[in-house]
């Protein structure tokens, strides 16, 4: 899908991937600086303590970041993460996380973005983790 509103393709992106649909994430805003996203956490979601697990935080995080990064490349291809690094700043603990997906470095073949994600109580945003990524381009596929 080639279009110039990157609020639409942003949510196609986020749409098509079944992980992210079942997760219920919503992008909220989208350009080719950053794709802004929310989630409101579910019981599911979290781990033992009450917390956002890990993996729900870094695949928001992966998945805003690679959008990102699609939004500032010039062309169709998909990016496919091949390094990832998470720094989990504080526990997820609130109501809602919203994720910032910026790109960093597009390159021909390899490129770079982060993601910040932060909870959010009701009274107070925290940043709650810190993401970074190594993307490798590809031709984009349909869904067999």
């Amino acid at each position: 899908m080639s279009t110039h509103e990157p609020l639409a393709l942003a949510r196609y992106l986020f749409e098509r991937a079944p992980f992210m649909q079942q997760l219920g994430v919503e992008v909220v805003e989208a350009s080719a600086e950053a794709v802004v996203a929310t989630l409101t956490l579910q019981p599911w979601m979290t781990q033992a303590t009450g917390v956002a697990h890990a993996g729900i935080v870094t695949g928001l995080a992966d998945h805003a970041a690679a959008c990102a990064a699609r939004l500032a490349s010039s062309g169709d291809e998909t990016f496919v993460s091949i390094e990832v690094h998470t720094t989990l700043v504080r526990p997820a603990a609130g109501f809602t996380l919203r994720i910032v997906g910026k790109p960093v470095r597009i390159g021909k073949r390899i490129s770079f973005a982060s993601a910040e994600v932060f909870t959010h109580d009701g009274q107070q945003e925290r940043l709650c983790a810190t993401f970074s990524v190594s993307l490798i381009s590809a031709p984009e596929r349909t869904k067999a």
